[in-house]
């Protein structure tokens, strides 16, 4: 009998360090870095937002195309007057990409448009994208006004750059 006990607490040792191993190499898995291009075309306008500085925020709405996630469907906010926001870009199957960014402009020309450049200060991710990370490289592109102080509009960005993502997930 006791030698029956000892072999059971043997195997259950065994067994729980394989599900302990198991669920360790799961959790990592398996890290790559692949080259990553997104396009998007989105249009903002202002809202009230009374933790904004000047009372205002753009909500960011759009959809793009992103290598390693398809068509992005995208939603972000910025305070007005501010270089800093955040836009989260979702995938088809709910995985999503989150930046936390600065951005600079350059002087609105006559037509309403500047360039614009979005860098990446932060970013997290859902699903494959839990462990995301970014390569160097800003997101740019060209932002049209709509009126004269700013307050919607639209912007078509691209970037061209890497990712770093579990591959091993294709949920």
């Amino acid at each position: 009998m006791r030698t029956t006990i000892g072999r059971l607490f043997g195997v259950l040792a065994i067994a729980a360090g394989f599900v302990a191993v198991g669920a360790t190499g799961a959790s990592a898995g398996k890290l790559v870095e692949r080259p990553f291009d997104v396009s998007i075309q989105s249009e903002f306008v202002a809202v009230e937002d009374v933790d904004c500085p000047f009372g205002l925020k753009h909500e960011i709405t759009g959809t793009g195309m992103a290598s390693h996630m398809g068509p992005i469907a995208l939603y972000g906010e910025s305070c007005l007057g501010s270089d800093a926001g955040w836009v989260t870009w979702t995938a088809a199957n709910g995985d999503e990409i989150t930046h936390v960014y600065t951005s600079s402009m350059g002087d609105v020309g006559p037509d309403g448009s500047t360039w614009i450049e979005f860098r990446d200060d932060e970013t997290y991710g859902t699903g494959r994208f839990e462990q995301v990370s970014l390569g160097e490289g800003p997101l740019a592109g060209t932002v049209w006004f709509y009126d004269q102080i700013g307050l919607t509009g639209m912007l078509v960005a691209e970037y061209h750059g890497t990712i770093t993502y579990d591959a091993s997930d294709r949920s």
